[in-house]
């Protein structure tokens, strides 16, 4: 009697070949967001280093530390500018910078530091890589235990999920200022307090949310990513960091952590908002430097750098906040860390 041999369901195999063709169109019909097109770029200059390059600093973050020239840094210390590089990314996470430190530190020399501009969103925002989106580094996500976010950063249907939502997002919007405008010019069935409204329009409504106006200077729209965290999140983003600070530890000969500052107005605005929780991450980060021995940087009461003149939101320097913020964190270097 011949062995029974159990067929694959017939229904099994149409969802998997419907789930690899969207991967597939997915991979080469959506464009990849900014966070990922960022770090992609970054990575791509990693990998045009020629084989002898050393490099004496590194500086790794978010958009913020993205905007410091690295010519100004290698000017005070005496170094040529291709012995330093900034590889920070947009929207720079613990992720991005353990996965572009672990492709560059072949680079490092021996006496070279790694410099770490943190971001209170790394320990204050519960679920930050869901809210910042995946980048395509699905072994680094596995690599550092998160083996949930690494199934979505490997198929591209999932990690480009957050972009395909934003363009539906944006392609509502559109209609909906279209219609505005149809009904106007068709006699004006639409009012001064219809629905259609133009969102580039009006700071003061985003996602059914009313928000205070912004400043002079424009306010950044992280500032609204901060719903309350629990003890348990925190306490999960605290264990997360402190692995992730260890690994990062064994890949440069020396690991600094750096927090720049932020323009007066925002401080003003975080203090009355989110009582006590600047405090909070300053002390957690304090923590986290003491336990593994690395040396904390707080830029953040470097008052004459917190001018909002400086600034052209509430987070990011403008070129002229940038030159100064990178000559003072050089000067800091040179003079308080230098052996």
């Amino acid at each position: 009697m011949k062995p029974i041999i159990p067929k694959f369901p017939i229904d099994y195999a149409v969802v998997l070949l419907a789930l690899v063709a969207a991967n597939f169109f997915a991979s080469i019909y959506v464009n990849e967001d900014l966070r990922s097109v960022s770090y992609l770029e970054r990575q791509a200059e990693i990998e045009s280093l020629s084989s002898d390059a050393s490099l004496d600093l590194l500086l790794l973050g978010d958009s913020r530390s993205e905007k410091l020239e690295i010519g100004e840094l290698a000017q005070i210390h005496g170094h040529h500018a291709d012995r330093f590089f900034n590889a920070s990314t947009i929207s720079g996470s613990w992720v991005t910078s353990y996965s572009l430190l672990a492709e560059i530190s072949p680079h490092l020399s021996a006496n070279a530091r790694t410099v770490l501009c943190i971001s209170e969103f790394w320990l204050e925002k519960p679920d930050f890589q869901d809210v910042a989106g995946i980048v395509p580094c699905w072994h680094d996500y596995y690599s550092l235990n998160q083996p949930l976010v690494a199934l979505n950063a490997f198929f591209p249907l999932s990690r480009k999920r957050g972009n395909m939502i934003h363009s539906i997002h944006l392609g509502i919007a559109a209609s909906r200022v279209w219609m505005g405008d149809f009904l106007n010019n068709c006699g004006g069935f639409a009012t001064d307090t219809d629905v259609f409204l133009n969102p580039s329009q009006d700071s003061s409504i985003s996602n059914g949310v009313a928000k205070e106006s912004s400043s002079p200077m424009g306010k950044s729209n992280v500032d609204w990513w901060f719903p309350s965290i629990t003890d348990e999140q925190l306490r999960g983003n605290l264990v997360f960091a402190d692995n992730v600070l260890g690994m990062m530890q064994k890949m440069t000969p020396r690991l600094i952590l750096v927090y720049l500052p932020n323009a007066e107005t925002r401080e003003t605005f975080v203090s009355r908002r989110y009582p006590g929780r600047k405090e909070r991450f300053i002390g957690n980060i304090h923590k986290l430097a003491d336990k593994h021995g690395l040396h904390f940087v707080d830029m953040s009461n470097e008052t004459e750098l917190r001018e909002d003149s400086l600034f052209e939101d509430f987070h990011h320097w403008n070129p002229r906040g940038s030159s100064q913020g990178a000559k003072r964190l050089a000067r800091i270097l040179q003079v308080e860390l230098d052996d």
